[in-house]
């Protein structure tokens, strides 16, 4: 794998835990208001529960079962910016904005029980400890499972139970007759049905609009006795089915045990991204549209699964993050024509805020967390001229903060990456465009993390991503990839090919690497994180490999493909892929932080700050500043500098500060050497 087996035996990995097919848990939500079908006029007070498995959606009506699989569309994305370009080409407020963004089309497979009690009464039995929360157009809803639910007299002396086999795909649907019941009642009618057929083994076979239903021949007996009673399949009408078998003893409980298997779509359990808390949690985001969050416990125990619809977006995958601290989570739409959005839950995975989009920022691919200043940074794209690529907003969306970053006069022009490092900068990369204007294609744009203004630097990235066509292992042609992170002083970036390693203060390109060939535009896997000493993890096929500069010297095995990593506390290396969530505890190199840029962001003993929160005046004290042109300043939140005071070649030093004229609010103060940049957050509570 070159690299020497002793050298990969000093950094071993050991799974904590994994957790696979999590997007579709094998469990009963209770329906309270999030689940409707209204284009087939069935209201949310019709269904009692709903579940997702396969890449589908059941739903269990009155007298029915729904089945829904949404499709995408096949325009592809080179399609879709010929419209994009052209709709807004035209500059009348009153043009009718086409739909240019990919269409997802439900397709419904229904099974009917004809002539069946309107109104049954429908328990729920065995209760998870996992539940499940909605946003529900903006109100929060949330839902508790189960793995068990039973039609009560469903027809006359008639119960249906329904449960997920653990060990089969599909769900069992049985009928319990009661002494007496009269089984030729039961009929199940299929409307939806382009075909059926009854196969040689007894099983009814249902083609739906998006593929193979199986109900496989009922196996019946008695609950007294345990004989078993004849029992088969019978087509009448073209639509409907029916049980045939002999006569019943009438004082006898009898079950007919059914078993339905349903058309499978293996990428509804993929998880695209993955995050951490600094209380042992882990999140995923991922599956199928309507896309979820999910949160595991420091066991592997899923605690939440939360469910975000957006309005006329959620075809298109974004992004989240969490507050490590807090344990918040925001979730970014991927495109709105209206403006896309950002969700935020709290702890307990409720929807807590909204920021409700801006036209000028259609588009939101990467979401990153500034633990320094508490705040957001969002690198998107859209089709306005000129359109915003960056927002810096904080966490409560009060304090917005739009720019056009990349100077454009055109949009059209879309992030794909985006990382932060420790002394207040954001690192934007693009993609290259299909129809805009060209010169802003796959470069690195470096701007100050607040006000995201001024460019301090751009430089040319040496990849092929292309908008809204090189992620390939998501659904709905995002932009996103996981592929940025910084460490020390380097900025390293990776698009599943190559890794490539920046100084961070020039843009120079210092180091590059062959992972797996040369770049392409197409990328199959992903993910890449870092601690503060230039040790980077990566996500190679199904592989996770560790290097340290640039060397090669672990690596082990993931289930599947790879599409993100991320390294929490205590060398926790959270990951996820293709059907899989893992924590693995890697073993790495003593990183010392000394020397190295924003490692001292809570370090007292390099810069002391006092009194903080301040009045009116501060004391700023430094003892290991390097012999070479030191500098103080102050900026807000947004970035904005208020204080530059230079301070020449000293090893260390103590100011004073007047801050009278100053606002209350938050500040950033930062001093600044030839090697090492410090930062604390400053609270000014009197002031002016």
């Amino acid at each position: 794998a070159g690299f020497s087996t002793a050298i990969a035996d000093e950094y071993p990995s050991k799974l904590l835990w994994r957790a696979d097919n999590s997007f579709e848990q094998k469990v009963f939500i209770e329906n309270k208001g999030q689940y409707s079908i209204p284009e087939k006029g069935i209201a949310a007070s019709d269904i009692f529960f709903g579940a997702r498995q396969a890449g589908t959606e059941l739903y269990f009506a009155n007298n029915a079962i729904f089945v829904v699989h949404r499709r995408f569309n096949k325009s592809n994305g080179l399609e879709n910016e010929f419209e994009r370009e052209n709709n807004h080409g035209n500059t009348s407020k009153d043009a009718e904005l086409p739909e240019y963004n990919l269409k997802i089309i439900p397709e419904y497979h229904l099974m009917k029980f004809v002539d069946a009690n309107p109104h049954p009464i429908v328990v729920a039995e065995n209760k998870t400890s996992t539940y499940f929360t909605f946003s529900s157009f903006r109100a929060g809803i949330k839902a508790e499972a189960f793995k068990r639910i039973v039609y009560k007299e469903l027809y006359p002396g008639i119960d249906m139970e329904v449960v997920f086999p653990e060990d089969k795909p599909g769900f069992k649907y049985s009928f319990t007759l009661h002494p007496g019941a009269d089984p030729s009642i039961i009929r199940i009618q299929y409307p939806e049905a382009k075909n059926i057929m009854l196969s040689r083994e007894g099983n009814i076979e249902i083609m739906s609009e998006f593929g193979l239903f199986t109900d496989h021949a009922p196996v019946s007996y008695e609950i007294e006795t345990g004989k078993q009673v004849a029992s088969a399949f019978r087509v009448v009408g073209g639509q409907t089915i029916l049980f045939e078998m002999p006569a019943l003893d009438p004082h006898k409980t009898v079950v007919i045990d059914p078993w339905t298997t349903t058309p499978v779509f293996t990428a509804s359990n993929n998880a695209f991204d993955v995050d951490w808390d600094n209380y042992g949690n882990c999140y995923a985001y991922g599956g199928l549209s309507p896309y979820q969050v999910l949160k595991f416990n420091a066991s592997g125990t899923l605690v939440w699964s939360y469910t975000e619809n957006f309005p006329a977006g959620a075809n298109y995958y974004g992004d989240f993050a969490v507050n490590h601290n807090t344990g918040s989570v925001y979730i970014i739409d991927g495109f709105n024509s209206a403006g896309s959005q950002i969700s935020k839950l709290n702890q307990g995975g409720s929807l807590s805020g909204t920021f409700a989009g801006n036209p000028a920022m259609e588009e939101m691919w990467r979401i990153s967390f500034d633990r320094f200043c508490n705040a957001l940074v969002v690198g998107g794209g859209g089709t306005t001229n000129p359109s915003y690529v960056g927002i810096n907003v904080d966490t409560n969306f009060t304090i917005m903060n739009l720019v056009n970053v990349l100077n454009s006069p055109t949009g059209l022009h879309d992030i794909w990456g985006l990382a932060l490092d420790h002394i207040g900068n954001s690192y934007f990369c693009t993609a290259q465009t299909q129809v805009g204007t060209t010169g802003y294609d796959n470069k690195i744009y470096k701007v100050p993390t607040g006000a995201l203004s001024p460019l301090e630097w751009t430089v040319g990235e040496n990849y092929n991503f292309i908008e809204v066509s090189s992620v390939t292992y998501i659904t709905g042609t995002p932009n996103g990839f996981n592929g940025t992170t910084f460490s020390n002083n380097s900025l390293y970036t990776y698009d599943s090919y190559v890794l490539e390693k920046w100084n961070s203060y020039t843009g120079a390109l210092t180091n590059s690497l062959s992972i797996s060939g040369t770049s392409q535009n197409t990328m199959n896997w992903g993910g890449v994180t870092s601690d503060d000493c230039d040790n980077i993890i990566l996500g190679k096929g199904s592989q996770i490999e560790q290097y340290l500069n640039m060397t090669l010297v672990s690596a082990f095995s993931a289930p599947n493909a790879v599409y993100d990593v991320m390294l929490g506390k205590s060398n926790t290396l959270y990951s996820c892929g293709y059907g899989f969530v893992m924590a693995t505890q890697i073993t790495m190199p003593v990183c010392t932080t000394s020397g190295i840029a924003g490692a001292s962001l809570n370090d007292d003993c390099e810069v002391l700050v006092l009194p903080n929160p301040v009045t009116n005046y501060l004391t700023v004290k430094a003892y290991k500043t390097h012999q070479s042109q030191c500098n103080l300043s102050i900026a807000d939140v947004l970035g904005k500098l208020v204080y530059s005071k230079d301070l020449g070649t000293i090893a260390g030093f103590e100011e004073t500060l007047d801050l009278r004229e100053f606002a209350s609010g938050t500040y950033i103060l930062t001093v600044t050497d030839g090697e090492k940049a410090m930062r604390k957050k400053l609270i000014l509570q009197s002031g002016r």
